[in-house]
């Protein structure tokens, strides 16, 4: 046991030039490509272009390369072959903040539209100081699954607006009642959402406007810097994917109190 840890945490920690860096989180450039390194186990990892193409892969470590691939059955026939795309990235330098790698295999090239290397930035620290957050409305649809409904909107004062539909699906019971609630937000937990805003690349953030059956929709409006800006998707890019967490969650992080107020948000 003590043997498969050792292994485990080999797979997590690279050298690279002399230096350690631990690779796990999400790492992101100005241009929105993304690298999300979970683990090595299956499809835990996303890799994204400036295209804002997605790639859901495993990882295998090879020394200094970092091997994404994409792995399936060229049919479903019991015989069928393994197919592995794989998206290589030799790692050229690395450190707690920052992430040089080039492309080496064919697919990664052309998937990073032949550019020689490419420098992430972990993302908690890709902060843009210059936002000036204002107001964020968030909506997320109803789904075929379980998807609460949520309508909620947060200022700079702090305060929060919530009109939240729970959903029962099959055995599940959704712990927070029906209703429309409001609050104001702590220190903490405000500042963690303007530090989310600040590290998503909010002025040249693009979604995919992808509409697929069954799937919640999400949009998100944002007013910064007396700028308003509107992004909406049923698969919001993996670089929102903390925001996401911070909104669908915060009706369970902060001090509500249900209100009979009805507001008409803006969509």
């Amino acid at each position: 046991m003590e043997k498969l840890g050792s292994i485990l945490l080999l797979l997590i920690w690279i050298p690279s030039f002399g230096q350690s860096g631990d690779i796990k989180g999400t790492w992101i450039t100005p241009k929105q490509d993304l690298i999300l390194i979970e683990d090595t186990a299956e499809n835990s990892n996303d890799v994204v272009n400036q295209l804002l193409e997605n790639r859901i892969v495993n990882l295998s470590i090879y020394g200094d390369t970092l091997s994404f691939q994409k792995r399936y059955y060229e049919s479903m026939d019991k015989d069928a072959k393994l197919i592995v795309d794989r998206y290589d990235l030799i790692i050229l330098s690395n450190n707690d903040t920052d992430l040089i790698v080039q492309p080496v295999s064919e697919l990664s090239k052309t998937f990073f539209q032949n550019r020689k290397s490419l420098k992430f930035t972990r993302q908690e620290y890709s902060i843009d100081k210059t936002i000036h957050f204002e107001k964020i409305i968030y909506h997320a649809s109803e789904c075929s699954g379980y998807c609460p409904v949520i309508d909620l909107e947060i200022d700079s004062s702090q305060n929060i607006y919530i009109n939240y539909v729970a959903e029962n699906y099959f055995n599940y019971s959704d712990t927070f009642k029906s209703g429309k609630y409001i609050g104001r937000l702590n220190d903490t937990l405000y500042n963690e959402l303007i530090l989310l805003i600040k590290t998503c690349n909010l002025k040249t953030l693009r979604f995919d406007k992808i509409i697929s059956t069954g799937g919640s929709y999400m949009s998100f409006i944002f007013y910064f810097n007396g700028e308003r800006k509107y992004l909406g998707s049923m698969l919001p890019p993996s670089i929102m994917n903390r925001l996401i967490t911070y909104l669908k969650n915060i009706n369970k992080r902060a001090e509500l109190s249900i209100t009979k107020e009805k507001r008409t948000l803006e969509e």
